[in-house]
This record gives structure tokens, sequence and C-alpha cells, in this order.
């Protein structure tokens, strides 16, 4: 019988592989990836309240790959 435990241990071993596989598809570290994330993110913070700032500042930083 499976129980929760067993199925969020499945779960969460399956999003550890997925990760993994993320970040070595795209030849990252961790804290790459973290930086990398957190200046899109802020440009897309800034652009969805001023949408004529920073226009296509996401496209260009992951076209640069």
């Amino acid at each position: 019988m499976l129980t929760l435990s067993m199925v969020v241990g499945l779960n969460l071993y399956m999003i550890v592989i997925m990760w993994n596989n993320h970040l070595k598809e795209n030849k990252l570290g961790y804290w790459s990836h973290w930086w990398r994330a957190m200046k899109l993110s802020g440009a897309l913070f800034i652009h969805a309240f001023l949408p004529d700032v920073l226009t296509d500042y996401a496209s260009k930083e992951l076209s640069d790959d």
C-alpha cells in the first residue's frame, strides 16, 4: 500500500531530479542560476509597472545563450 509519506518522498525525488537536469542542461551552478533568475524577475517586475522600461531585457538575456 502506498502511504502519504511515500508519495511525498517520490514527488520530492522527482523534483530534485528535474532540478538537477535543468541546471546541467543550462550548464549553470545553483548560485549562478539563482542570480540570473533574480535579475530577470527584477526586470520583469519593473516592466510590469512601467511597460516602456526594460521592454526587451529579458528576451535579450534569454536569447544570449
